[in-house]
């Protein structure tokens, strides 16, 4: 009896983590919008803020090359833009033909990037702007980006706030009363990344 009094509420309090953990993850997502005089400004949920303080960034221009300067080679070779290849063994610059100024703005301004003309005339340097974050991946998804990894740092205080409230009580079945909460625990974590990928799908967030 005991043991099922247990799951019932283990159950219940993974459905109603997650619940809250996707609940969080919904009315904390927010954009940036653009006005018609190129200014930008903030929408999206209630505490979107939350969402725009761990994705806090700094934007560098840096040269494309390598594999996604090649990527970029394939998009506008399908684009009929009049690209010829590239030069340098590394793929440093795209070559084109006979490019017009016409053809630069509508290259720069569908693919976002910025062409810089070589000394030699047909030579093309490739800029983009990249995103350095201030928090790494490792903070800000668990804490704000990510429901299934916030189930690791959402999950834990709840289930640990849970169990201290009173739910250490119904670990009375176990022949190890101290053990079975910690390895339940990480149970416990990875149930709610699972729901929470459910329910983010569900509800289309």
């Amino acid at each position: 009896m005991d043991f099922l009094i247990f799951i019932t509420a283990y159950f219940i309090l993974l459905i109603i983590a997650s619940l809250t953990m996707t609940g969080w993850y919904a009315i904390t997502r927010g954009r940036i919008e653009y006005n018609p005089d190129g200014t930008t400004y903030r929408t999206g949920k209630l505490f979107k803020g939350w969402s725009f303080f761990w994705t806090q960034h700094k934007a560098l221009l840096v040269n494309l090359r390598g594999k996604r300067l090649v990527d970029l080679y394939v998009k506008l070779k399908d684009d009929g833009a009049g690209v010829d290849g590239f030069d340098c063994a590394d793929e440093e610059y795209l070559v084109f033909e006979d490019l017009s100024r016409e053809k630069i703005c509508y290259i720069q301004s569908k693919y976002n990037i910025i062409l810089l003309q070589h000394l030699q005339a047909d030579h093309y340097q490739v800029m983009v702007t990249d995103k350095i974050y201030i928090f790494p991946e490792w903070v800000r998804d668990p804490l704000s980006e990510c429901p299934w990894c916030m189930a690791s740092v959402y999950g834990s205080l709840i289930w640990w706030v849970s169990y201290f409230l009173g739910m250490y009580k119904i670990f009375v079945w176990s022949d190890y009363p101290a053990i079975a909460p910690q390895l339940l625990w990480v149970s416990f974590c990875i149930g709610c990344s699972g729901l929470n990928g459910f329910f983010k799908n569900k509800f289309k967030i």
